[in-house]
């Protein structure tokens, strides 16, 4: 065995260097050596959202000047843009660590614009800046699972978006259950009245 390794000692380092720098990547990318402590924030966010980038889209979620957010519905005027869905809207609770699925109010009248409350955000106070008091900031990415091959010949592709919340060069994911294949994410806030530690 030892003179094998002897006589094949450049072709053993040859084939274990790239698979030990590989690991050491993955490691750092994954398990920062300064670990900081995660999100302390609540926060709300939503999901199949485009109505920062589609002037036709007929749903907004917004912050009041109160702090409260609030629904909103504009009446879709041609029949061919009828057919968006809801948004999803999620809060993320630091404690459990979890993403709760919030319900949206029912619309009363689709021919008529409406503002409406969130039941189930009501009296929770919101703040709309981009980074958390803590100094976390929401991201979304787009993963694909296609390499060379499916690239140039189709087929075995898959992928899916994914959130993160990204404070310098950490990132905290965002788990729960939705389409991979729509995305469209954005930040509503961070609830500022339950700083938990």
């Amino acid at each position: 065995m030892k003179g094998f390794l002897k006589e094949h000692f450049v072709l053993i380092a040859g084939l274990a260097l790239p698979l030990f720098l590989s690991a050491v990547f993955f490691f750092s990318a994954n398990f920062p050596m300064n670990a900081i402590d995660p999100p302390r924030y609540a926060a709300v966010f939503v999901h199949e959202y485009y109505y920062r980038n589609n002037p036709d889209y007929p749903y907004k979620v917004d912050i009041n000047e109160k702090g409260y957010a609030e629904f909103h519905y504009y009446p879709v005027t041609d029949e061919k843009l009828r057919n968006w869905n809801l948004p999803a809207v999620y809060l993320y609770e630091p404690k459990k660590r979890k993403v709760r699925r919030i319900e949206l109010p029912k619309i009363p009248d689709f021919k008529s614009e409406a503002t409406l409350p969130i039941a189930d955000l009501e009296g929770v106070k919101i703040n709309t800046s981009k980074t958390s008091p803590d100094g976390f900031t929401f991201v979304q990415d787009y993963k694909g699972s296609g390499n060379i091959m499916t690239h140039l010949f189709g087929g075995g592709y898959s992928g899916g978006y994914r959130y993160f919340f990204v404070k310098e060069s950490h990132r905290f994911p965002i788990e729960f259950e939705t389409s991979p294949f729509y995305g469209n994410g954005d930040l509503i806030g961070w609830v500022v009245d339950e700083d938990t530690p």
